[in-house]
């Protein structure tokens, strides 16, 4: 432990701030049960993840924003359910895909612009892109139950 205040059932972190149930992380802050994670803000169960904010139960992810439930993605914001992604905004339930927005397929150039909207400071284009997003999510289909490497069970 080092440099880390308020923290409680933790070990192996350096700087961080207010985390909860974790262990091995560095530059962390608001944070409930991650491991392996740096740089990560206001997070819930990410692992192995850096550079990251406002995410749930997230594996192996970089520079990803207000998503929950997705594994191995990089640049991306506000995606659920996502696998092995990259340069994704308001997308679900995608796997192995780059540049997409709201699961639509992009040009490289039309994704930058929308990031660079999305990212400008403006609370008010935030919250459209949540709201737009939490209305796909709606009409999304979600996984009953997430098993790794289980033999012979029955989900």
């Amino acid at each position: 432990m080092e440099n880390s205040l308020y923290t409680h059932n933790v070990g192996g972190l350096k700087n961080c701030y207010m985390c909860f149930d974790c262990g091995i992380a560095e530059d962390m802050m608001y944070g409930v049960r991650f491991s392996q994670a740096k740089s990560c803000i206001d997070c819930f169960e990410a692992h192995y993840t850096e550079a990251s904010y406002d995410i749930t139960t997230v594996y192996g992810c970089q520079k990803v924003f207000y998503s929950s439930e997705s594994k191995n993605c990089s640049h991306c914001a506000f995606v659920y359910g996502c696998m092995w992604c990259a340069n994704c905004i308001g997308c679900t339930n995608l796997v192995n895909q780059s540049y997409c927005i709201f699961n639509q397929q992009v040009t490289k150039e039309e994704f930058q612009r929308t990031w660079e909207e999305l990212f400008s400071g403006k609370r008010s284009i935030v919250s459209s892109y949540r709201q737009k997003f939490e209305d796909l999510k709606k009409q999304t289909t979600r996984r009953q139950l997430t098993m790794t490497n289980c033999s012979d069970s029955i989900g």
